[in-house]
C-alpha cells in the first residue's frame, strides 16, 4: 500500500470528514474518497462509518488507524536515517524548475569552484509540482520550484508532511518576451489577448496557466511552438518576430536581456503571479557544502529581485 494512502486514512480519522480532510490535504474529495475505498479494499475491512453527521472509524478501523500511526512514525524515522546518510558525502543534488535550471547551475558552479573544489554538484530539471516528492524520494537534497501561491501552499503541506523544510524565496510572475523589432517592444506589460495573433513559443515544461486564465483560450491561440529548453526559446525570440512565454525570473538581468536582444513584459488579463520556493532536507545544513549552496540560492534570488526593483 502507498504511504500516501496511509497518510490520507489518518487525516480523515483526525478531521472527522472527507471534505475537511480533503481541504487539509489540498486534494479533491473524489480523489480522497477513492483513496480511502482503495485502502479499505486492500485491507479487506471497513475503516469508517459514513453518516449524515460525518465520518467515524469502525471498531476494526480504530485498530487499523493505531497501526497506521505507528507505521507512519517508523517511516518518518526511516527517512531521517536516509537523509543523514546522504549528508555524509561531499556532494549536493539540486532539482530546479526547467526555466531557471541552466542559470542556477551556472551561478552555483562558480560558487562551488571558488570554495569547494573537491565536491560534486548536480543540478537537474525537476517539475515544480514534483519538487517536494523529488526531495522526499531522495532524488535531490534541494528543489526549487515556481507555482501559483495556492499551488505552492500545497507543496508546503506535502513537504511538511514528509519532514522537509519549505521556504519561500521570491514572488514572480509570467511574462512575455519579445525582440527589438516587435510592436510590443518597450511596454511594461501586455494583456494576454494582445498576443493572440503573434507566433508564440514556450518551453515544454513551463508552469501551466491556472486560476482566472481560461485554458481553452490558451489552446485557441493562432500559432504555437513548444521547445525543449529556455535557451532555445530566447534564441527563437531574438532571431524572429515571435513572442515567448516564461516565468520572469528566468530572464531578469540575463545576457539576452542586458544585450537588448529580448524585452520582458508582464502578462495581464489573468492572475499571472507566481511564487518561487525551495524545499530541502533539513539535515543538509550539517554539510558545509550543501549549506553554502542553500545560502547561494537565497542570495541569487535576493540579487535578482534587487536588479528588477532597480529597473523599475
Amino acid at each position: 500500500m502507498r504511504i500516501e494512502n496511509l497518510q490520507y486514512v489518518l487525516e480523515v480519522a483526525r478531521a472527522g470528514s472527507i471534505s475537511a480532510a480533503a481541504k487539509n490535504l489540498w486534494i479533491g474529495q473524489t480523489t480522497l474518497s477513492a483513496a480511502i475505498q482503495a485502502a479499505e479494499k486492500e485491507l479487506d475491512i471497513q475503516l469508517f462509518l459514513r453518516t449524515s453527521h460525518g465520518i467515524t472509524p469502525t471498531p476494526r478501523g480504530k485498530e487499523a488507524i493505531r497501526i497506521i500511526e505507528r507505521i507512519l512514525t517508523d517511516y518518518q524515522k526511516l527517512t531521517e536515517v536516509s537523509k543523514k546518510a546522504v549528508t555524509q558525502y561531499a556532494s549536493c543534488n539540486i532539482g530546479c524548475y526547467p526555466a531557471f535550471c541552466t542559470r542556477l547551475g551556472s551561478y552555483l558552479t562558480l560558487e562551488k569552484e571558488s570554495r569547494f573544489r573537491d565536491t560534486s554538484l548536480n543540478v537537474t530539471p525537476v517539475l515544480s509540482r514534483k519538487s517536494a516528492a523529488a526531495v522526499a524520494a531522495g532524488k535531490c537534497e534541494i528543489a526549487i520550484g515556481t507555482l501559483t501561491k495556492a499551488e505552492s501552499e500545497n507543496i508546503r503541506y506535502t513537504a511538511e508532511l514528509n519532514g522537509l523544510t519549505f521556504e519561500n524565496l521570491s514572488p514572480d510572475y509570467f511574462c512575455a518576451i519579445v525582440n527589438r523589432n516587435s510592436r510590443h517592444w518597450g511596454k511594461e506589460s501586455i494583456h494576454i489577448q494582445e498576443i493572440r495573433e503573434d507566433a508564440l513559443v514556450s518551453m515544454s515544461y513551463s508552469p501551466q496557466f491556472t486560476g482566472s486564465f481560461p485554458v481553452t483560450n490558451w489552446k485557441n491561440f493562432q500559432q504555437q511552438s513548444v521547445l525543449g529548453d529556455l535557451e532555445s526559446v530566447k534564441q527563437a525570440v531574438a532571431a524572429s518576430n515571435c513572442v515567448g512565454i516564461t516565468p520572469h525570473f528566468s530572464v531578469i538581468d540575463d545576457l539576452y536581456t542586458k544585450s537588448a536582444l529580448i524585452w520582458p513584459l508582464r502578462l495581464t488579463g489573468f492572475d499571472s503571479s507566481l511564487q518561487i520556493f525551495m524545499v530541502y532536507q533539513p539535515e543538509i545544513t550539517q554539510s558545509a557544502f550543501s549549506a553554502a549552496m542553500l545560502e547561494k540560492i537565497r542570495a541569487i534570488h535576493t540579487q535578482l529581485s534587487a536588479a528588477e526593483a532597480k529597473r523599475h
